[in-house]
């Protein structure tokens, strides 16, 4: 397990629930976050851009790129 799979679990009840569908789809889709870019995984996951800069916030990154 990665640290970042370490730090969403960790957080995962705390987070909202269009960063828990994100968090759902890295934790199954790992290689397409840092493949993609952050349109296509909102698209793909079902969740806005936003909500996937908030994760990464949330889980203590500064954003995608960060992460």
């Amino acid at each position: 397990m990665t640290n970042i799979e370490i730090r969403i679990k960790g957080k995962y009840e705390s987070l909202s629930e269009a960063e828990k569908k994100a968090a759902d789809y890295f934790l199954k889709n790992p290689m397409d976050v840092v493949s993609m870019p952050v349109s296509t995984l909102a698209e793909n996951s079902g969740v806005s851009s936003a909500a996937w800069i908030r994760l990464c916030k949330s889980i203590g990154y500064e954003g995608l790129k960060d992460l």
